[in-house]
């Protein structure tokens, strides 16, 4: 078994907006009257699963699925994650032909199906250097330091918005918030990937393609936030509260 799982397939997976484990017990509990499969597949692949779900190919083959999850010392490992998917029991199909026991087939697993994705071993953050704030502010380093964000320095407030010590989540949603204390940090942090776990296709670049600054600017006051920035900066904010 590896002892670093390869960062390319936690960095995409964790893009994806899906739970990333690397044990099995860790996902939810399978409720009563389901069963868990698990199906091999390229990261890559990742992000018009969430859209799609799992499909048949464009050759007509089903979406294959196991009953025990592929392990590297088994030598049975196909892609680089393992798509985790909860099906009603009476769903499975067991009869695929030539395949082997412990193998099913289904033309099709809906998003709402996929419950998380398996890589062997445990997922590390892609990053390996250092994280370099970019504030000098003792307090804000330190709140940073405690959630493993980097610190970017007080935003002046405008008008009625109150300066704020400003952090970037540069492991999970690449994402830019405000907060002055360290519980604040870490509510806003929390909502922050909660919404980017329910709304992962929306990207800043998509942001910056489809919005222009005064758009941008308008819908932060809209929804109560900073207009200041670049559009980057705007995407960021507007990302971290779920807008789209």
């Amino acid at each position: 078994m590896p002892e670093v799982t390869p960062a390319k397939a936690v960095k995409q997976a964790q893009e994806s907006g899906y739970t990333v484990v690397g044990d099995v017990q860790n996902l939810p509990l399978v409720k009563e009257g389901y069963t868990r499969l698990y199906h091999g597949t390229f990261s890559e692949n990742l992000q018009s699963i969430k859209e799609q779900g799992l499909i048949m190919s464009g050759e007509g083959r089903p979406v294959l699925a196991t009953i025990n999850p592929q392990l590297v010392e088994g030598g049975s490992v196909y892609g680089d994650v393992q798509v985790v998917f909860d099906v009603p029991t009476t769903a499975r199909v067991t009869q695929e032909s030539g395949m082997g026991s412990g193998i099913v087939q289904f033309n099709k697993v809906s998003p709402e199906q996929i419950v998380g994705v398996f890589i062997e071993g445990k997922p590390k953050p892609p990053a390996v250097e250092p994280i370099e704030h970019r504030g000098t502010e003792p307090a804000g380093i330190a709140i940073a330091d405690e959630l493993g964000l980097r610190y970017d320095g007080i935003q002046e407030g405008i008008e009625e918005l109150p300066s704020k010590m400003m952090f970037t989540d540069i492991y999970q949603t690449r994402s830019t918030f405000g907060a002055n204390t360290l519980e604040k940090a870490t509510e806003r942090l929390s909502e922050m990937r909660e919404a980017f776990a329910k709304h992962p296709a929306m990207s800043v670049v998509e942001y910056d393609r489809r919005y222009t600054l005064e758009e941008l600017r308008e819908m932060a006051r809209q929804a109560g936030l900073s207009p200041s920035g670049s559009k980057k900066e705007i995407a960021s904010r507007l990302i971290a509260r779920g807008v789209t």
